[in-house]
């Protein structure tokens, strides 16, 4: 009992694993097999009428019951910091995430900040040359069919995503669809604009 003490103080398990190889090491069963040899021990030294033969005997009962108490102890023990270890290592996991998340979230308010302005202003003046393009194929297709002529300009959005072959339906236009917040410099386009207007976020 006395070496698995020492042995146990020498490692001085802390983490989680640790304290559970130290569990993992206790043998209670042990333990109490010696309990139960010293009692049948002691119930034949009572028939022994030699004395000192008992008092070995109780000797080796209470010293079996001690050793099973501190063992049973040091499990109690080594349970309650096993309790404690993986409280503080969970809450450690979930602060290095948090910490994790927390540069993630940083650095994408900066990419947002830095570069929403330039990429939906960008994103409106693709939209508004869409459209002078789309007003170009409308003019020109409704000439061409009044002329009777077949040879129509496709629309420029199913130029840029073909639809497959046999699907036929009218795509939304893209311009029409357009909504993006008003955000720092940028003032905002469609809902997004209506939006900033309503709020007095612009004049």
């Amino acid at each position: 009992m006395l070496d698995i003490l020492a042995r146990i103080r020498k490692s001085a398990p802390k983490t989680s694993s640790e304290l559970r190889e130290a569990l993992g090491g206790l043998d209670l069963a042990q333990a109490q097999a010696a309990v139960s040899t010293a009692t049948e021990g002691r119930r034949r030294a009572l028939l022994d009428p030699d004395v000192k033969a008992l008092d070995r005997a109780e000797s080796a009962l209470a010293g079996s019951h001690r050793d099973l108490d501190r063992l049973r102890a040091l499990e109690e023990d080594l349970e309650r910091r096993l309790a404690e270890a993986e409280v503080a290592e969970a809450d450690a996991d979930l602060s290095r995430w948090r910490a994790d998340v927390d540069r993630l979230a940083a650095s994408a308010a900066m990419a947002l900040r830095d570069r929403y302005a330039d990429l939906a202003t960008e994103l409106v003046e693709l939209a508004e040359r869409l459209d002078r393009a789309n007003d170009a194929v409308r003019a020109v297709n409704s000439a061409l069919t009044s002329a009777g002529r077949s040879d129509v300009i496709e629309a420029v959005e199913d130029r840029a995503w073909p639809l497959r072959r046999g699907v036929n339906l009218t795509r939304p236009a893209f311009a029409n669809h357009l909504s993006l917040p008003a955000r720092g410099s940028f003032v905002g386009a469609g809902d997004g604009y209506a939006v900033a207007q309503l709020l007095g976020s612009i004049e």
